[in-house]
């Protein structure tokens, strides 16, 4: 729980912003924080973040229903779980690349390996995922 000195400092420090709530009120604060709660996962609004197409994401979708023609729910659940795999796949790779090339030209070498281990750990499991529900 937060003790009086803690609410007293965030009182003060939300009266900086110029805003009663401490929000942003200029149009570059605004544009600057509109990604502050970017959720991804369980939380997420939509599967489309900013930088990503969402008719591309319709394509693929589209594409995979063409294919397996769901008719049932448990079938509608196994294609969206595809799709979901092959999104993350997609978009994973693609910040794979990015951090080969950040890589290859950077004297933090140790930084953007452990990245990138990271990630590359992320993208086997997203691949496990895809696998496990291929219907073959």
């Amino acid at each position: 729980m937060a003790t009086l000195r803690h609410i007293e400092a965030n009182r003060r420090n939300s009266q900086k912003s110029g805003h009663p709530l401490g929000r942003p009120r200029t149009p570059e604060a605004k544009s600057v924080s509109r990604f502050n709660a970017l959720k991804s996962g369980i939380d997420a609004h939509a599967q489309v973040i900013p930088g990503e197409s969402a008719a591309e994401l319709e394509a693929v979708t589209d594409d995979y229903r063409r294919q397996f023609s769901p008719a049932t729910p448990l079938e509608n659940f196994l294609v969206d779980a595809l799709v979901y795999a092959d999104w993350q796949l997609r978009r994973l790779r693609k910040i794979e690349s990015k951090l080969w090339d950040k890589l290859a030209n950077s004297d933090d070498d140790e930084s953007a390996l452990n990245r990138l281990t990271r990630l590359q750990r992320r993208i086997a499991a997203a691949a496990r995922f895809a696998y496990r529900m291929m219907p073959w």
